[in-house]
C-alpha cells in the first residue's frame, strides 16, 4: 500500500469518530441548555413542551473531558422561540460558544385582559380575569399580580383574551398633558390660584407651560402636586 492510500485509509477510519466525538459533544450543550431552560421554567405550569429547533455544529475537539455551562437566556420569558447560549469548556478554559434553539409551550394560569380596550384607560377601570393560556405565546412578561398597576394607566390598546403584561402600562403622570391644573402664583403674602390647561405631562419638581384663559402665552409653571402647579417666579 502506498503511502498516499495509507494516509487516505487512515483519514477514512478518523472521520467517523470524529463525527461521533462532535455528535456526544452536542449532545452534552443541548442537554445543559435543556436543563437551565427547565430550572427555570419551573413548576408553575399545566403542561409545557420543549422541542430543540437547533443544534450545534462542527464542535471543537478536546484533548481533556469537555463541560457545558449554559447562560442566562437574554429577552423576554417565557416565549415561544428562543435561543440559549451555551459555553464548551476543558481544563477551565472556553472552547466555544454555541447556540442551541427551542420552540416553547407553556399552559398556565395567567391574567388576560376582559374586553377590547382602546383608549388609555386607568389600571383600576380595566377588567382582568385568570385563564389558562399558553403564555409563551405573549409579546411580553405576563403580569405578575393586578397589585402592581396602582397608579398606572394603558400606554396602548389591548385585545380581549390578550395576555396583560405590566410593560403595557405607563405610570399616571401627576399633571397629564391637556389637563386642567390649579395654577397658584405667589405675590408677596398673597396665593393667588386659577385654573389653567398643561400643555404637557409633567411629574412633582417638573416645570410645565400651562395656558391661562386670556393670556396668548403659556405661563412656566412647576408641578407641586397632582394637579398642581406653582408659577415660576
Amino acid at each position: 500500500m502506498s503511502l498516499r492510500l495509507a494516509s487516505l485509509f487512515a483519514l477514512a477510519c478518523l472521520a467517523p469518530a470524529a463525527a461521533c466525538a462532535s455528535d456526544a459533544a452536542a449532545d452534552g450543550a443541548v442537554a445543559a441548555a435543556r436543563a437551565a431552560v427547565e430550572q427555570r421554567l419551573g413548576h408553575g405550569y399545566e403542561h409545557v413542551q420543549l422541542d430543540v429547533t437547533t443544534r450545534p455544529e462542527h464542535l471543537p475537539a478536546a484533548k481533556g473531558a469537555l463541560e457545558f455551562r449554559a447562560l442566562p437566556i437574554a429577552g423576554r420569558w417565557p416565549r415561544a422561540r428562543f435561543t440559549a447560549m451555551v459555553e464548551v469548556r476543558s481544563g477551565g478554559r472556553v472552547l466555544r460558544i454555541v447556540p442551541v434553539g427551542f420552540a416553547l409551550s407553556a399552559t398556565g394560569q395567567a391574567w388576560v385582559y376582559r374586553d377590547d380596550v382602546a383608549e388609555r384607560l386607568p389600571a383600576d377601570q380595566l377588567q382582568l380575569e385568570e385563564r389558562n393560556v399558553d403564555v409563551a405565546l405573549g409579546s411580553s412578561a405576563p403580569l405578575a399580580s393586578p397589585d402592581a398597576l396602582k397608579g398606572k394607566r394603558l400606554r396602548h390598546p389591548v385585545r380581549a383574551g390578550q395576555v396583560a403584561s405590566i410593560e403595557d402600562f405607563e405610570d399616571v403622570p401627576d399633571v397629564d398633558n391637556r389637563q386642567q391644573v390649579r395654577l397658584m402664583a405667589s405675590y408677596g403674602g398673597i396665593t393667588v390660584e386659577r385654573a389653567g390647561v398643561a400643555m404637557r405631562a409633567a411629574n412633582k419638581g417638573e416645570t410645565v407651560p400651562v395656558q391661562v384663559a386670556g393670556t396668548s402665552e403659556p405661563v412656566k409653571a412647576t408641578v407641586t402636586d397632582r394637579g398642581v402647579a406653582q408659577v415660576v417666579p
